[in-house]
């Protein structure tokens, strides 16, 4: 049995980890709890460690397509090390994992992030090291 890969979209700020928050509190009192959260950047060692990188303020003249570049780093390794891994556990809870076996996904962004993510980051950045 595989599982379903569950995202949740949008721009800084436009609520996916409120959304994401409700949907979890929501399977916790169905007491689902064949799923594991992750996000992007993000999910797994190495795609943190990219996270840092890609998010870190003081990064003012990385390259556009660097940044992308990044992010594709990120998201590979988190499809590689936690998605695929997690999906084809199927329905098995193990709580002794060192995160839960899981069927399903839920991921606070995946795909539409990252065509408009690293433009937009790129301009905030420079912002914030303007006032800073």
């Amino acid at each position: 049995m595989e599982g379903k890969f569950i995202t949740f979209e949008g721009i800084d700020g436009s609520g996916k980890t409120s959304v994401l928050k409700g949907v979890i509190e929501h399977l916790n009192g169905k007491k689902i709890e064949n799923y594991i959260w992750t996000r992007e950047p993000g999910g797994n060692r190495i795609s943190e460690a990219i996270r840092k990188i890609i998010l870190n303020v003081e990064y003012t003249e990385m390259d556009a397509r660097t940044e992308a570049l990044l992010y594709a780093a990120a998201r590979r390794q988190h499809l590689v090390d936690t998605v695929l891994p997690a999906l084809k556990r199927g329905g098995i809870l193990s709580t002794f994992a060192p995160f839960p076996a899981a069927a399903n996904v839920i991921s606070s962004s995946f795909r539409a992030d990252s065509t408009s993510f690293p433009t937009s980051a790129a301009v905030i950045k420079k912002r914030r090291a303007r006032f800073a």
